[in-house]
């Protein structure tokens, strides 16, 4: 049997596997020639189902909080200390310097910072936009979603969805692709509100029915992502690339939560684990911080006039990820003492 707990029991691992998938496909690293360079390139690409995980996680985790409390108020004040300070304390320095200070760019600025620019031109950290979206509309998705059977519900909110794609596809398809990586995401979240009353309740259901099922989808998602990207980084980052995601985020939930022991009882985790766990605590600063520093890194090598050859680019990015850790460690524990000095007030 499978007991649908194991997801949330392992929650922590999940998020810090996917948050080192997303480092993996930030890498700067691009290498074409030979068996094991184009290997590296696949699996570079194929991590960007480190998002998805994080959605579906992410659905779960909402219906928690508001099972726990759902006033509305209580919601948006605990999503917003949840996320703001690590962004703010993140996006306003960084803003400030590439579209102000070096292009005098205030509405630029603006926009990147409160995160808004996204949903007009696609720019700025688009998986904060797209996260704060379903902070905003939650609680009253909440409510209509969880009304009706969860099969009933997933239909219709699947339907919804597919019906403004085409609608967007048929009008203005460049918004659709602008748009895209929120877009194709949207179904893996609406799985993660499905799932989630079956976490909760501890649901089971027989090993070998949910294999056939999990194996199906992971290797069908893994067929037609390995197609998309053998043809191009266009079909690969296309929003069908990003959609056929979805089901490879749930083979490896399903997967990682079944053959891992839970947390609880891993009382040996090696180092390995230890790390991955560890980061599954710091992943929404390592999540802003990880392009960012490898770009300073590299923008450093570049003053000083050091060519950026494969090799360079190599220690750049490990440069880039060690720093990345180092501030995000740094950044936590400030967002964690800013929100003790609020809470006692």
């Amino acid at each position: 049997m499978f007991y649908f707990q194991q997801i949330s029991k392992n929650r922590n691992f999940l998020f810090g596997l996917a948050c080192i998938f997303i480092c993996t496909h930030h890498l700067t690293v691009r290498v074409y020639e030979g068996v094991v360079a184009k290997a590296y390139m696949l699996i570079r690409s194929l991590c960007a189902v480190g998002v998805d995980v994080f959605f579906f996680l992410s659905a779960i985790g909402l219906y928690f909080s508001m099972e726990k409390n759902s006033n509305f108020i209580n919601f948006y004040k605990r999503r917003i200390f949840r996320i703001f300070p690590t962004f703010l304390i993140i996006s306003i320095p960084w803003y400030w310097y590439s579209d102000y200070y070096l292009h005098k760019d205030w509405l630029s600025w603006f926009g990147h910072f409160t995160s808004l620019a996204y949903w007009f031109n696609g720019s700025g950290d688009w998986f904060i936009s797209a996260i704060l979206f379903w902070y905003l509309i939650y609680p009253f998705f909440y409510k209509i979603f969880y009304k009706l059977s969860l099969s009933l519900s997933l239909s219709l909110s699947l339907a919804c969805w597919l019906l403004i794609v085409i609608m967007m596809a048929v009008y203005d398809y460049s918004y659709l692709n602008m748009l895209s990586q929120f877009l194709a995401r949207v179904p893996i979240f609406l799985c993660g509100m499905y799932f989630a009353p079956l976490v909760k309740n501890n649901y089971q259901l027989p090993a070998n029915k949910i294999n056939v099922i999990c194996l199906f989808c992971g290797f069908i998602s893994f067929v037609v992502e390995v197609c998309l990207a053998s043809m191009g980084r266009d079909y690969a980052y296309s929003f069908t690339g990003r959609f056929f995601y979805a089901p490879l985020a749930i083979f490896i939930i399903y997967i990682v939560s079944r053959l891992r022991l839970t947390e609880s009882n891993c009382k040996n985790n090696n180092i390995i684990e230890k790390f991955v766990l560890w980061s599954g605590c710091i992943t929404l600063e390592i999540y802003l911080l990880n392009q960012r520093t490898i770009a300073v890194v590299e923008s450093i090598m570049k003053y000083w006039g050091l060519p950026l050859t494969t090799t360079q680019l190599v220690v750049a990015n490990l440069l880039g990820l060690i720093l990345c850790y180092l501030l995000a460690v740094f950044i936590n524990r400030l967002n964690t003492m800013i929100l003790k000095i609020i809470n006692t007030k």
